[in-house]
């Protein structure tokens, strides 16, 4: 069965990217804030996050796997079906040790479904449309933020932790409902809409090049997310505040994100993506001098902007770029090195923001992010789709047969 290219199957991919990510970025901020309430040094919430996010990274290879055995609604339905009752539980612990269990179980959850739906939109979206498909599924990171931080803020103003992660459990039921709706079939062997041609392997160094600039941007995003929370609890800004942070810079992100992608079908994705390597630099150095809620309101915009171009920019790059069959094992990857990123960076974070203080560690996620558009454009020429390639390639011959037949045709009148 083919999966069709049309606009309503691609808006409920963009339903399950928007209920996941809904509970993540809502509940990333005041993750570490509940961690400490239970008793949970700032290293130990280092280790905490770095053990959610091995969670992830599981869940992305994971998804590997599940997608060549089932069908992708038996996976979706399934993951809802046991995130919900998760959810509700992280509410009602009492020490961080089970925290740390379910968080884990709800981020491996997050890993498959987010492999998923990127999988599907490369699937579903057509070559001359891609950077705007995946523009749309990278909307919904901002979205989610402004929902999911107001969302979270308000709820545990008003009734605490127990009933904010009662309603995040519940906003879960959507994702078997979602499963319902989708056309069924399993992921192995598809085609991309439009992209008949037999293509040679890519699985070069040029992508595992790639794969590490992916990691080193994650690696500065995840540094400025955890310490924005730690700094401002430092600072002692509430909950509700901190929370603000994910709800201002999702507002702000949105109309950016709308552009990225009809853009980057116009210009090269590589020049766009260094652009927004930029962004994450220039989020983590104003993380630096931040002690206003202003302050922390423009480095979490800037921070997520450059993370939300990120997300689009790269997969459509990397769908461009691999083999449809390959695309799979590509996409869950490239997720699988970001999710990475998320274990190295909150395993060591936690210790350094504590050892170095937070300027320094400021400092060195910038320096990431500076080596990672460094690496980019070193390797952009080996990025190119294959049609952009071929026409480089074509170009070269022509040139040289003109070049061959000027040679020729002075040797001729010598």
């Amino acid at each position: 069965m083919r999966i069709p290219a049309v606009n309503s199957q691609l808006l409920l991919v963009f339903l399950i990217n928007c209920a996941i990510l809904t509970v993540g970025m809502g509940l990333f901020p005041v993750l570490p804030l509940y961690a400490s309430d239970l008793g949970a040094s700032s290293t130990l919430i280092g280790v905490y996050l770095a053990l959610t996010y091995a969670s992830i990274t599981f869940g992305t290879l994971t998804f590997g796997w599940l997608a060549v055995r089932f069908p992708h609604r038996r996976i979706l339905a399934a993951a809802g079906v046991v995130g919900i009752p998760t959810l509700i539980l992280m509410g009602q612990v009492k020490s961080v040790w089970p925290l740390i269990v379910l968080t884990g179980v709800v981020w491996f959850i997050g890993g498959v479904g987010l492999s998923l739906a990127s999988v599907l939109t490369g699937m579903i979206a057509d070559k001359t449309h891609r950077g705007k498909s995946f523009s749309l599924m990278s909307l919904s990171l901002p979205l989610a933020s402004l929902i999911g931080g107001t969302a979270v803020g308000q709820l545990i103003t008003w009734r605490g932790y127990p009933l904010m992660f009662a309603v995040l459990g519940a906003s879960w039921v959507f994702l078997p409902l979602i499963a319902w709706k989708l056309e069924d079939c399993t992921l192995a062997g598809r085609r991309l809409p439009g992209d008949d041609r037999v293509r040679v392997s890519r699985m070069s160094s040029a992508f595992y090049i790639f794969a590490l600039v992916m990691l080193l941007a994650t690696v500065a995003v995840n540094i400025g997310r955890l310490g924005t929370s730690l700094s401002m609890h430092a600072l002692d800004f509430s909950a509700s505040q901190v929370a603000t942070t994910a709800t201002v810079s999702g507002l702000l992100t949105i109309p950016v994100v709308l552009l990225i992608g009809p853009i980057s079908d116009r210009v090269a994705r590589r020049h766009m993506l260094a652009l927004a390597f930029g962004l994450i630099v220039a989020g983590a150095l104003a993380l630096v001098a931040a002690t206003q809620l202003w302050h922390f309101w423009l480095a979490t915009t800037l921070l997520l902007v450059g993370q939300a171009a990120n997300g689009a920019l790269s997969a459509a790059l990397i769908t461009d770029f691999l083999r449809p069959e390959e695309l799979i094992r590509g996409l869950s990857r490239i997720n699988t090195v970001s999710f990475s990123a998320g274990v190295l960076t909150f395993a060591t974070s936690g210790y350094l923001f504590g050892r170095l203080g937070d300027g320094p560690v400021y400092v060195i996620a910038a320096i990431a992010g500076g080596v990672a558009v460094v690496l980019l454009e070193w390797i952009g020429r080996e990025l190119l789709p294959q049609d952009a390639l071929r026409s480089v390639v074509e170009d070269a011959r022509r040139i040289t047969q003109s070049r061959l037949a000027v040679r020729a045709s002075h040797k001729t009148k010598t």
